[in-house]
């Protein structure tokens, strides 16, 4: 491990959609001083994943006012518009960096220093950093730099079902969403439809595959929407923790995670709603 740092920094966790949104907050706001680790490159965990479908919902046009600050292209079709995360990625780090951002990429969190509950330094496994504030915006991190700093984990969960269809023919960019589902394509054959997340008090075991009512009420959804002729590929259930989007009591963590699937849609927003 190199020689430990003397400043103390303010700490964004996570090189996704999610902690690039927030670093971007922070430092428009003003926060010096401003480091981001993440453990691999940029938006290569689940925001590599991203469909990056942009809804024009009330968040989603937030978010692309965002993305247009930042002259990030955007493609619209319609209700909604595409943007690439790849392109905001590198946007955010030559912009920020220039800036005097420091990004520590491929360099992963591998212990706190903690009082009370109060972080006073993150340790890597290159390096160890003095903190000022600490904000985790990495997913599958948060669970264990809770147990580092002894505080209890959520008891509530969000439970998504997911279905995967193919159909035969190339199906045109679509992004429906109600109340119940969110429907879009992924590549020229494929259309996912993501059940609205369900926060439930524990996540069952031995769950992979969506219950046969809710693949009931989608194939019943998809036909009034006039998709007829695709087939089942497979189907879900995930399970992802309840973690509040905000500061954790008594300390100086902030907690911002999109368990929703939907970064390139919300997480620019979000990152501004934020109290700090």
């Amino acid at each position: 491990m190199s020689a430990s740092k003397s400043r103390k920094y303010n700490v964004v966790v996570g090189g996704g959609l999610a902690g690039l949104s927030l670093l971007y907050r922070l430092h428009r706001s003003g926060f010096e001083n401003l480091l981001l680790i993440e453990k691999d490159a940029l938006v290569s965990g689940e925001s590599g994943k991203s469909a990056g479908i942009v809804l024009h919902d009330e968040e989603g046009l937030r978010s692309l006012a965002i993305y247009r600050e930042l002259d990030v292209e955007v493609k619209d079709y319609g209700p909604f518009s595409y943007v690439n995360p790849y392109e905001f990625a590198i946007k955010i780090y030559y912009g920020l960096r220039s800036d005097g951002v420091q990004f520590e990429l491929f360099e992963e969190v591998v212990d706190l220093e903690a009082f009370e509950g109060h972080v006073m330094r993150v340790i890597t496994g290159r390096s160890s950093y003095p903190v000022e504030k600490l904000f985790v915006a990495a997913n599958l991190g948060i669970p264990s730099i809770l147990e580092r700093l002894g505080k209890p984990l959520p008891d509530r969960y969000y439970r998504i079902q997911e279905i995967i269809f193919r159909s035969p023919e190339p199906i045109e960019p679509v992004a429906i969403a109600d109340e119940n589902f969110f429907v879009r394509t992924e590549g020229t054959h494929r259309l996912i439809v993501l059940g609205r997340p369900e926060v439930v008090n524990e996540a069952r075991e031995g769950l992979t595959r969506a219950e046969p009512e809710f693949v009931d009420r989608v194939v019943e959804f998809l036909i009034g929407m006039g998709f007829e002729d695709i087939g089942l590929e497979k189907s879900l259930i995930g399970y992802e923790a309840a973690y509040p989007c905000n500061r954790r009591d008594g300390s100086n963590v902030y907690i911002f995670a999109c368990f929703d699937g939907m970064g390139s849609t919300y997480a620019p927003a979000r990152a501004w709603r934020m109290e700090i």
